[in-house]
């Protein structure tokens, strides 16, 4: 049966407008190692590696929604919605 990926976390750690931001995406359900793809816009300033590294500085504040890819190593894939919220810096 085809394996169902689980994006993990599901929603990521809030950042802050104009700081440096990295956080990792890991999946469960499948095969490793896996690779992730951005199947929507991230929020501007922020790119994702095939190793699941989100990574950057935020260049606008608010709440994101955005799809990921999963692909196992046996090919299977899963589209998870993720959300990551960028709040204005306090200063």
């Amino acid at each position: 049966s085809t394996p169902t990926l689980v994006l993990q976390p599901e929603i990521l750690p809030d950042g802050t407008l104009g700081m440096p931001y990295s956080v990792t995406l890991t999946a469960t359900g499948g095969t490793g190692p896996y690779r992730f793809v951005a199947q929507s816009p991230l929020p501007s300033g922020l790119v994702l590696n095939a190793y699941g590294v989100l990574r950057g500085t935020p260049a606008e504040d608010g709440t994101f929604r955005f799809r990921v890819q999963i692909i196992d190593a046996n090919g299977y894939t899963t589209d998870c919605e993720s959300a990551i919220t960028i709040a204005k810096s306090e200063d």
